[in-house]
């Protein structure tokens, strides 16, 4: 059994995208089988450098911080593909409701395949086998207010459980816990900090042998220098490798009646230098109306290409009353 656990790296090793590579090299012994919990949601965090914890605001919080589950406006659906070499690809899709005073709660699926792998005995073909990682998660998320202590009005809470699952020629499974907070926003609603840790949980484990998760701790915040524009800086603790930085701007602008367009641009020290000049930076941009929203990443890989993600959201619902009243109330700031 050893030796499938070995192969079950190797596999993820070689399907998995040259940025988790690149930062699974830079300590030997840091491999898990559940690296692919940390590729991240969302081509519009890819395209900032993944500096996102506090600024996330649509269904993919309750990857980055359960927390931020409270942003959403009403009903949200999000959905991203990354492609990768070999035909492997990564896939994530979520769905956020905001309850008003009850909270706001999510939901969530990563998705990680191999592709076709070919399994040989002896030197022979004997057939195919399809490895793959999931992941099912479920959040909630409240912000609190007139609790009697003013340091912790508008601050918000959040915590999802998740069901791990990894198939080779055998299955295994773990389970984990993610939470997050979210602070008020300070500077006339231009400032917003935010913590979140990820993969809090058991071993996952082939017959006797097991690998921890992988977990992952974010400190960020994000500052809005006007209505359009938003800059972020995380630092992103690793259990079992470097840690690392990310920095991301995103700027966003009117094309055409409610349409609105966003440049972004981010910088991911995880894999600077590990090829030339444009290692860590990524690049995106956005085409959205308010309700429906496409979403597109990409970072240069040196030598390998480019890793591109696609997203597509949608949203929909009126905004619940208490959260449609505190917008009102700050409707002259510039919240984040």
């Amino acid at each position: 059994m050893k030796g499938m656990l070995r192969l079950a790296v190797c596999v993820s090793l070689a399907a998995a995208p040259p940025t988790v590579t690149a930062a699974l090299n830079s300590q030997p012994g840091a491999t898990t089988l559940g690296d692919f919990l940390n590729l991240g949601a969302g081509a519009r965090a890819f395209g900032m450098g993944e500096a996102f914890v506090a600024v996330a605001d649509d269904a993919t919080s309750l990857y980055w911080n359960p927390a931020a589950l409270t942003r959403i406006k009403n009903h949200d659906v999000a959905a991203m593909h990354a492609p990768h070499y070999a035909g492997s690809y990564f896939d994530y899709g979520a769905y956020g409701k905001n309850l008003g005073d009850w909270g706001a709660y999510g939901l969530g699926l990563q998705y990680f395949s191999a592709g076709a792998i070919t399994q040989t005995e002896n030197g022979q073909n004997v057939g195919t086998v399809h490895p793959y990682d999931m992941a099912v998660s479920a959040g909630y998320a409240h912000e609190f207010e007139h609790v009697g202590l003013d340091i912790l009005d508008g601050f918000a809470l959040g915590l999802s459980l998740k069901y791990i699952r990894a198939a080779l020629l055998t299955t295994a499974s773990a389970k984990a816990l993610d939470w997050g907070v979210l602070s008020a926003p300070y500077l006339d609603g231009k400032l917003r900090l935010a913590a979140s840790m990820s993969n809090i949980g058991s071993r996952i484990k082939f017959d006797q042998e097991a690998e921890s998760l992988p977990i992952m701790t974010r400190l960020g915040g994000a500052y809005a220098i006007d209505k359009n524009w938003v800059v972020s800086a995380d630092v992103n603790i690793a259990r079992r490798s470097a840690s690392y930085g990310s920095i991301g701007t995103e700027f966003a602008y009117p094309v055409a009646g409610a349409w609105r367009m966003a440049m972004r641009g981010g910088f991911n020290s995880q894999t600077a230098g590990n090829g030339d000049g444009a290692s860590g930076l990524a690049l995106g941009i956005g085409l959205g109306n308010g309700r429906l929203v496409f979403d597109y990443g990409l970072a240069p890989l040196a030598t390998l290409g480019f890793s591109h993600r696609v997203s597509l959201g949608f949203k929909w619902g009126d905004v619940p009353r208490r959260e449609f009243e505190r917008n009102n109330r700050a409707r002259r700031s510039l919240r984040i």
